[in-house]
Formats: structure tokens, sequence, C-alpha cells
């Protein structure tokens, strides 16, 4: 057999574990870092070739980022990753053959997910188009598509249906079952669940699991946010993307250094060996789902994915009833068996799995065992030396001691040993328990500390030792202002009758700074000295800044020097002190000096730091720099909440709606349940002309913070841009039950008389939608032409030719100082019959406009209705007729038919007129509202010019 000789410095792709790890810290270093091969590989040429081929591959990663956190355009020549960008941010819906999609449902790192209806099939279903596509080769598609149809063929009642899977533009795409529940992660919401709706839930999944396996494929992604909810909370798993088949070592994705998610993947699939593509995997994964289920959270989460992988691989799970004592015995065995690093130790499939939850559930023995005794202590003792070291000496201190006194009386010296071991083992579990509250806190993952606190607390007493009580107490005073400055932050700014307040915000962090020794009447050394001594040193530091920032929406001078200066003391440095000087924050030019300067300072400021900068520069309208700002902090933190809702805002301002959309998207997906950034989100789609979605995302916020006005506000504006007048009354109802003491802002009461006036002249309330209008031009309506056509057409409609008369005069005096778009003044004017004067003034009005657009169907139309005006009826005639050979849809037409028989009657043509007025007749009387179809304006000229046609026929034959 001749083998090929393997150079003594050459690493394949893929030769052993170790060299895998290798490889992959060195390609994690350039990621990170922006080294390049030659940088990592200290000039092996080998690895260096080898670190240039998986950096290739790796881009995909940059792409799952770019997905959910957008970056600036970095001018990318890859006709590729230019078209993945597009698609990604393109607000328009594709046009997918067989299909019509209906709206945008989810984004996320590999794709975005529509609504849309199968055309011949006639129902819902949910297309995920992996834009991850655009990177993959030819090869990779095919391999992609002919793995994603093995999904496919999988049929359970637990696993979403893959109908479809197909290709459009170059982007796979899969139809799947639509699913109006949400997932499980949403559910969730990092709250712990009953032990026996736990185990069911993953029972159920298990057995979906177990099918998929009969079937071949292994998922490898399990985790709640790939288990599905339909609207009875049936949970069914998802996304297949990262699937792969028992006996394939391909993937339905692009190539990438990890598969999976950190917190939920298995220790071999964390260390990237070959033997990840097993069922074992999967049964890994329903046990960190199970032990979320259980205690609230995942039992491996870290700030970076490489730390949480470290944990995955060299950690054991606290047991769930460290963090729930209410978690029963059996389901944490069970729980703890799946979560066993070796795969040979966990349960031999996911339908072992399953039955055993079975037996729990019905209160039969379960077959799992316990971890021994000998294997957890060998197992703690190796994670923790040194208090392994010391439980030793005082172990043997005390069977020395005992040994002695069992020569004298053994019942004593067996009682004494019982103490002692209750002592040591409390002791262990409070001095166990005291880091990882720390690591909690610090991580903002309060409901684990109180957890682990609640646990620590109990061991108090058999522990009988007054320091670890002084030291329990000062980490639950800790906990308890840690999470308490986190609280405000999240809760400011607070919604009031005017919009929101920062005052609740300013008033809780002067309680917690009194509470802690740092308020008012604490001298600004002392109180400095106290922050800067504090475990909580940079949450405090953080919280002095932002209660600096309140204090400037508060317009409190004092007290934001006090809190600047107390900051500024207690972490002196160049950058920071100028940033703490309250001249600085009133300053654009020091602003911009502060920003410029930020990636030379020493330590980097934080990203809470940045957004500030960006805040006050863009109150101080500079908000161009604001921006510049802002993109260079998501580039260091493109995870950060504030950074990508500030980013949209800024954005938004500049009226970027397309960017500011995507921006926010990625601080949605962060925090579900803020409901300021649902309406920031609404506010911007809106004005990106997408009002359907907008009103999605602002009846979510309501359903947030019903208190919160500028949220209905800006519902009632986009219901009434989207002629769902109303709805939108509706809902001005909705808030005044929500805010009893609600004040609408001037321009959203004019938008309500308007609603009112419109809704009114739909259902031909005439002399209602008259009062209406009237008090819409009084508000911020009267620059509006459109508006002023409307209420001269319902003056007329009313009965009122005095008040319609009134109308013309006003327009034609005021339409150049309040710059009304003259087309509709000459409309308005020609509605009726007027003096000569009148009708040459709106025709002088009218033609610069009709002649730019000469060839279109409305400007045909108005041309041959001055012509009638003016008693030039077979010239009207001509051009009417021009007019509908250019436009034969009805609900454009029905005004050029009143015209007609308009000008046909005035030449004596009664029969001609009588057929044009039937047609108008027809449509007019298919509702005794306004038809949907037909626009407002051309209803109400229609039913004026009908109107006028059958009171002249009447006179006829009187």
């Amino acid at each position: 057999m001749n083998e090929k000789a393997q150079h003594p410095n050459e690493i394949p792709d893929i030769s052993s574990s170790d060299d895998e790890a290798r490889i992959l810290a060195l390609l994690e270093e350039m990621l990170e870092t922006g080294k390049s091969p030659e940088q990592v590989s200290g000039g092996d040429q080998n690895l260096e070739r080898v670190l240039r081929k998986r950096l290739r591959r790796a881009r995909d990663v940059e792409a799952q980022m770019e997905a959910m956190f957008p970056t600036p355009d970095a001018g990318a020549d890859s006709t590729r990753r230019a078209l993945l960008e597009r698609r990604r941010t393109d607000e328009r819906l594709p046009q997918i053959p067989g299909y019509e999609v209906q709206s945008v449902i989810g984004t996320g790192g590999m794709g975005v997910v529509y609504r849309a209806r199968h055309i011949k099939l006639d129902r819902w279903v949910a297309i995920k188009m992996v834009l991850l596509g655009a990177y993959a080769s030819r090869e990779e598609l095919e391999s992609l598509l002919r793995e994603a149809q093995d999904v496919a063929t999988l049929r359970h009642p637990n696993i979403v249906q893959v109908y479809d899977v197909a290709e459009h533009e170059g982007f796979p795409y899969y139809a799947m079952e639509f699913l109006e529940g949400g997932d499980l992660a949403q559910k969730l919401e990092g709250k712990p669940r009953a032990a026996r709706e736990a185990a069911e839930l993953i029972r159920v999944l298990a057995f979906a699991v177990h099918a998929a396996h009969l079937g071949g494929i292994v998922h490898r992604d399990l985790k709640p946010g790939n288990v599905l909810l339909s609207s009875d909370a049936t949970p069914k798993i998802g996304d297949f993307s990262l699937a792969s088949r028992l006996e394939s070592d391909t993937t339905i994705r692009t190539n990438a250094r990890q598969c999976g998610t950190p917190s939920y993947m298995a220790p071999e699939q964390a260390a990237g060996k070959v033997n990840a593509i097993q069922p074992a995997v999967d049964i890994y994964s329903l046990g960190a789902v199970l032990y979320e289920l259980l205690t609230g959270r995942p039992p491996f989460t870290a700030e970076s994915s490489a730390e949480t992988r470290r944990q995955v691989i060299d950690e054991e799970p606290v047991p769930p009833s460290r963090l729930n004592s209410r978690v029963p015995h059996d389901l944490q065995t069970i729980c703890l068996k799946c979560l066993q690093k070796d795969p040979t130790r966990r349960y031999g499939s996911a339908a072992d799995l399953g039955d055993d939850l079975e037996r729990f559930i019905h209160g039969e023995p379960i077959h799992a065992r316990p971890v021994g005794v000998g294997e957890r202590t060998f197992k703690w003792c190796r994670r923790h030396p040194a208090l392994t070291l010391a439980i030793v000496v005082s172990v043997v201190a005390s069977i020395g001691a005992v040994s002695g006194v069992m020569r004298l009386n053994r019942v004593e010296h067996s009682r004494h040993l019982e103490e002692v071991v209750r002592r040591e083992r409390a002791r262990t579990s409070i001095e166990t328990a005291l880091p990882l509250l720390s690591e909690f806190v610090q991580r903002k993952q309060w409901s684990d500390a109180d957890g682990v606190l609640r646990t620590a607390q109990v061991r108090l007493d058999d522990a009988r030792s007054s320091e670890l009580k002084v030291r329990l107490a000062r980490a639950r005073e800790q906990l308890e202002v840690a999470e308490e400055l986190d609280r405000i932050r999240q809760s400011f700014p607070e919604p009031d009758e005017a919009g929101y307040t920062y005052e609740p915000a300013s008033d809780a962090y002067a309680r917690v700074f009194q509470r802690i020794g740092i308020g008012n009447d604490t001298g600004v050394e002392t109180a400095a000295k106290r922050v800067r001594e504090s475990p909580l040193r940079e949450e405090l530091l953080m919280a002095l800044d932002y209660a600096a920032f309140t204090d400037k929406h508060n317009v409190d001078a004092s007290k934001l020097r006090r809190h600047l200066a107390v900051a500024r003391t207690a972490a002196p440095s160049s950058w920071q002190d100028r940033f703490r000087d309250p001249a600085t924050w009133g300053d654009v030019a020091g602003l911009k000096r502060l920003a410029s300067d930020a990636s030379n300072a020493e330590p980097p400021p934080p990203s809470h730091q940045m957004v500030m900068v960006g805040s006050l520069i863009s109150s101080l309208d500079h908000n161009q720099t604001a921006i510049e700002i802002l993109r260079e902090a998501h580039l260091r933190e493109p995870a950060d909440f504030w950074v990508n809702l500030e980013l949209g805002l800024v954005l938004a301002r500049q009226n970027r709606s397309a960017e500011a959309i995507q921006y926010i998207r990625a601080a949605v997906a962060l925090k579900p349940t803020h409901y300021v950034v649902w309406t920031a989100m609404g506010r911007a789609q809106l004005a990106n002309g997408n009002a359907e979605a907008a009103i999605v995302s602002l009846r979510k916020a309501i359903s947030l913070r019903p208190e919160y006005p500028t949220s209905w506000q800006i519902l009632i504006v986009t219901l009434a841009a989207s002629e769902r007048w109303d709805e939108a009354l509706a809902t001005e109802r909705d808030a005044v039950t929500a805010i009893p003491t609600i004040t609408m802002p001037k321009g959203t009461v004019a938008v309500l008389h308007l609603c009112r006036a419109r809704s009114s002249a739909s259902k031909r309330e005439w002399r209602i939608a008259a009062e209406s209008y009237a008090k819409a031009i009084d508000g911020d309506y009267s620059d509006n032409g459109h508006v002023w056509f409307e209420y001269a057409a319902v003056r007329i409609l009313a009965g009122d030719a005095p008040g319609y008369r009134e109308v013309c005069t006003s327009i034609l005096e005021r339409f150049e100082k309040d710059n009304l778009r003259r087309f509709l003044v000459a409309r308005a004017s020609t509605l009726v019959r007027g003096s000569d004067q009148e009708l040459a003034r709106a025709a002088e009005l009218a033609m610069p406009e009709l002649d730019l657009h000469a060839h279109t169907y409305w400007s045909l139309t108005q041309r041959g209705a001055l012509l009638c005006r003016q008693k030039k009826h077979r010239e009207a005639i001509t051009v009417l007729e021009q007019s509908l050979r250019s436009n034969s849809r009805p609900k454009d037409c029905i005004i050029t038919w009143g015209w007609l028989s308009r000008a046909h009657l005035s030449l004596g043509e009664e029969d001609a007129s009588r057929e044009w007025l039937g047609k108008v007749t027809k449509w007019l009387d298919q509702s005794k509202t306004k038809p949907e179809e037909i626009h407002l304006h051309n209803w109400l000229e229609a039913l004026t010019l009908r109107r006028e046609l059958d009171a002249t026929l009447a006179r006829y034959h009187e």
C-alpha cells in the first residue's frame, strides 16, 4: 500500500482532535483580533495554508452576524456578498413562484422567515430563505438542498412539516408548516416551569427526536428557540438547518467553525470532534432544554461563546435543585444523565429518555441512577483543589479527635462525627455558592442568583459560621443593589401623559445611592472612595453616568454635576475626566473630540458611554456625527441593545428609515419585551412606507405597556394613513380607557378630526363630515390640498352651496401662501361651475401641472372637466375619450364617465348622457358607503357630478 508521506509540520484539515482544537483556537484569534494567517501561524507555511482555507470558509459567520446585527457597508467587492446584503436589507418581499409572500415574521443569523400563502393549495406556510446560501458553492448548495429534502421526508406530529425545498435567485428556501404560537424561548422568558410540565414537554420532544433519528437525521441544534408552538401550544421541532444524516458528514448549512448553540451543544460538539454527528448530541441538548425548563437558565452560559464552550467541555453542571429547590430528585437524575460528558453514559436513545420521563410522570421508578457519591466527589475535588485540601485537613483532624473520644464514649463520638460532616458540607456548599453568585450578578442573571442565594441561606444554620453569615448578608445586599440598578436602567424613560419622563429613574437612583452611602448627604471624596472599594464598582460607575443622563433630561444641573464628580473622582483617567466634565455634555466640539479620542483611551470606554456621547450629540442636532459615533460603538458591541436602539433612532431622525429598521430589529431581537423599541420599530416602518408592519409593531408595544401614550398616538396616525379611519377612532377610545388622563398632541387631534371627516363622508353623513373637515383644516391641515378638495366636495353634497363657494374662495386666495397643490385647487373649483373669472383662474393654476403629465388619464380627465365648465363640450368629449383609452379601470374611469355625461347633456345628446350616467350610477350604487377600491376623491367627485346630472335631467322633463 503506497501511502503518501506526511510532512512533519503539515497540519491537515482534520487529523486529530488536538490539531483541530489548535486550528479552531487560531481561527478564533484571527476573527476576533483581525490578525492575518501569517501573523498567527508562527512562520509555519503549511499551517498558514490551512488557516487561509479555514478563514475563507468561516466568512459565513460574518454573514450570520450581519444578518442579525447589520454593519455599515465596508465596500465589499464580492457580487455574492452584495447580493446577500441587498436581500437582507430589502424591505420588498420576494416574488417566489407558486407563493404569495405576505410579510416578514422573523429574522435570524441564517436568513429571513416570511409568512406566505401557497397559491394552489390555498394554505398558509412559513418560508425560510437561507441567506447564507449566497456563500455556498454550487456543490455545497446542491448538498444543502439534498439534505433539506431528506428532512422534508420526516413525518411526525411534533416535527414542523417541510412542504417544499427549492431555490430562488440563488437562495435556498424551505416552505414549512406555519405555526402561530411563537417559540418556546419566548414563552420561557427565563422563568422555571413546573416539574411535571417540563417533563411532559421534553417527553413529547424526545419521541419526536427519536423519529428523526430513525429517519437518519440528527438535529444538532435543539434549543428553546427551535421548538415552535401551534395555536393550541402543541410543541413542534423546527429549523433543521444544521441537521446531518447519520451516514453523512455533510450538513444543511454552509461551513462554519462551530455547529449549534454553545449553551445547548454537547461537549463533543463544542470540542469539534468527528463523533459529534450522533444521536447522543441531541439527547444532551434535550437535557439542556429540560435544565432550562427546571431552573430558568441553560446549564452553561457565559459572556462569550468561547467561554461557554469551555464550560461545556470542562465543567460539571450545577444540579438543578441547587437553583430551584422544588426540582424532584428523580427528574434531576434524568436531566443530569442527559448532560453526561461521556456520550456513552447518556440515554441509549431519545426513546429511552422519553420512556424514563413517562415513568416519572406516572410516579413509577425511573431507570436512570444518580451519579454515585465517589464519582461526584472525585469530580468536585478535581474542580476545587484548595477547598478539597481544607476539607481533608478538617476531616482528618476531626477523625483524630473522634478516635480519642471513641475510646471514652462511642455514642458521643458518633454524634460529633455527624455534626462535623454536616458542618463541613454546609460550609463547602456556601463557599461554592458565593463565587457562583458573583458570576450571576456580573451577568445580570437575577433569577439564577436568587436561586443560588436561597439555597446557600438554607445551609447557613448547619454551617455555624459567623464569617459566612456576614459574607452571605453582604452578598445579598450586593445582589439587591445590582438588580435594582439594572431594573432602573431597563425601565427609563417611564411613560407619562406627555409621552415619557426621566423623573422616576432619577428618584430611584437617589434611593439606591442613599442606601449604599453615596447619596447627596455624603461628601464627594467619601462617596468616591466607597464606589472605588465596592465589589460593584463597575455597576456603580455606570449607574452614576446614567443618573447624570437622567439629570440632563430633567434639567437638574446640580445633581448632574454631583453624580459626574463622584464618578470622576472614583475612576480618574484622561478620557473619563473629559467625559464626566459637565461642560462637555453641552459642547458639540468637545463631544466630537471625545468620540475621536475614544479608540486610543486606556482603558477603552464602555459602550454605554459611547451611546451617551452619540445621544448627546444627536440632541444638539448633529445627527450625522452621532451616526458615525454610534456606528463605531456598534462595531465594538454589535450585540448591545442600547447601541442598536440609539443608532436606529438617530437614523430614523435623519429620515433613513430603511437603515434604521435593521438596527431597531436587532434591538427587538435582544429585548423582545421592551415597549420603547417596538414603538420605534413602528415609527420607522411607517416612515419607510410599510404601514401594515408598523401597525403590528405598535400594537405589540401597546400590549407590553398600555400606559405609554406615544405608541397609541403613532398607531392612530398609522391607521389613518392606511385609510382605516374607524379603527383609528376606536383606537383613540381604547387609549382613553387605558390612560384616562391622556392628552393627544395637536397633530394627533387634527388626524382624528380628519378620520371622523373621512369616516363620515364614506358613510354619506355629509353635514357631520363637513364639521370635522373644518376642524381638521383649523388644525394641522390648512396647507393640505387633498383635505381642501374633500371639504369642497362634502360642502356640495351637504347641500351647502354658499359653503362650497367659501371654500373655493379660500383656496384660491391662500394656495400660494400655504403651498397648496395647484391641480387640486383647480379640481375643487370645477366641481360646480363658478364665474368665468374663477374658471379662468383655476385653469391658469392647473395647466402647468396638466401639461407636465399631458398623457396621463387624470390629466386628460381634469383638462376635459375644465373644458366642460368653459362650455367647450365637443373639445371636452375628445379629450375625455382619449383619457378612457389611456386607462380603462372603472375605479379610475368613473369620473371620466361623469364628465362625458355632463358634456353630452350640455350638447343636448340625452341618450349618450344617460348611457354614461348609467355606468356611473351602477358603480356608485354597489354600496351605501364608499367601495374600498375607489379612491375617496374620485368617489366624492362622481357623487357631485351624479347629483348635478340627476337634477338637470329631472328639469328636462318637468
